[in-house]
């Protein structure tokens, strides 16, 4: 994945603050994140990095990638199972697609803080 990561404003200021912009279509176009998604793909490398200890191995480059993949296709599974079906997208689907999306921004990222290397 290819663009820049600029940080706008520390975490610390307010919850629901767009904190990072990442610009992988060039100028004009970005994806904005929040503070909670910055918090939550944060979470997400300690876990894996705690992971990774746990099993008494090194942290491998691509286990964000990874990470990110697994969810997206968590995301795919749910909305294709449904909406393929005549009776439409049930409010707890919608619901746990969403609650994926969330996670899914929050894995990319994290991938993108993991290849800056950022603290």
């Amino acid at each position: 994945m290819s663009g820049d990561l600029i940080h706008i404003e520390p975490p610390e200021k307010i919850v629901g603050l767009r904190t990072l912009r990442w610009s992988p279509l060039g100028t004009g176009k970005s994806v904005v994140f929040l503070a909670e998604e910055e918090v939550q793909a944060r979470a997400m490398l300690a876990e894996l990095y705690t992971t990774a200890l746990d099993k008494d191995q090194s942290f491998h480059p691509r286990a964000a990638e990874l990470n990110r993949t697994r969810i997206a296709l968590d995301l795919i599974r749910i909305l294709g199972a449904d909406i393929a079906s005549s009776a439409g997208l049930p409010v707890s689907k919608f619901i746990a697609a969403e609650d994926v999306w969330k996670r899914l921004r929050a894995a990319v990222l994290a991938e993108k803080i993991e290849a800056y290397g950022a603290p």
